[in-house]
C-alpha cells in the first residue's frame, strides 16, 4: 500500500501551508502536491488548531523518509513531524476524504529546490569534497 496522504494534527495558526511543505521537504521525507488547512476544536482542552491534509507527490529516497512511513503504516507507533527544535506535529493516516478541497494550496515541482549537501572530507593537508543528493521516488 503506497501512502499518498496523512493527517497533520494541532498545527496551530501560525504555520502556512508552506512552512509545512518546506519542512517535509527539507528534512528530505517528501514533496508535497496539495495541503489544505481545517480549523479544528481540540474537545479536551478546548483548543482551536488546524488539522492539515498533506497530499504526497513523491516521498524521497532517505532515511527518514522509510522511518516516517512505517510509523504511519503502524498504528502502534506514534508518527510525529519535528518542524522546530523542540516542537513537533502528531501524524495520522486519514478516515475520511477532507469535505473542502478547494482551499487546498498546491505545489508544482518548481517550487522545490533540490538539496544538495556537501560532505567535506579533510586528509591531511587537502581535501576532497563529495556531494550527496537528496532523490525522490514518484508514487504511482
Amino acid at each position: 500500500m503506497s501512502i499518498k496522504t496523512f493527517i497533520i494534527k494541532c498545527v496551530d495558526f501560525e504555520y502556512s501551508e508552506e512552512y509545512i511543505a518546506n519542512t517535509l521537504w527539507e528534512q528530505r521525507i517528501a514533496q508535497v502536491r496539495s495541503i489544505s488547512l481545517h480549523p479544528y476544536t481540540n474537545t479536551r482542552n478546548r483548543s482551536i488548531t488546524n488539522l492539515a491534509y498533506v497530499h504526497i507527490s513523491y516521498w524521497c529516497d532517505s532515511e527518514n523518509a522509510y522511518n516516517f512511513i512505517q510509523h504511519l503504516k503502524d498504528p502502534c507507533k506514534e508518527a510525529r513531524i519535528v518542524h522546530h527544535v523542540d516542537e513537533w506535529w502528531p501524524v495520522e493516516m486519514p478516515l475520511c476524504k477532507p469535505h473542502n478541497q478547494r482551499c487546498a494550496v498546491t505545489f508544482d515541482s518548481t517550487y522545490f529546490k533540490r538539496y544538495v549537501v556537501e560532505e567535506i572530507i579533510y586528509k591531511e593537508s587537502d581535501f576532497t569534497k563529495r556531494n550527496i543528493q537528496s532523490y525522490c521516488i514518484t508514487i504511482n
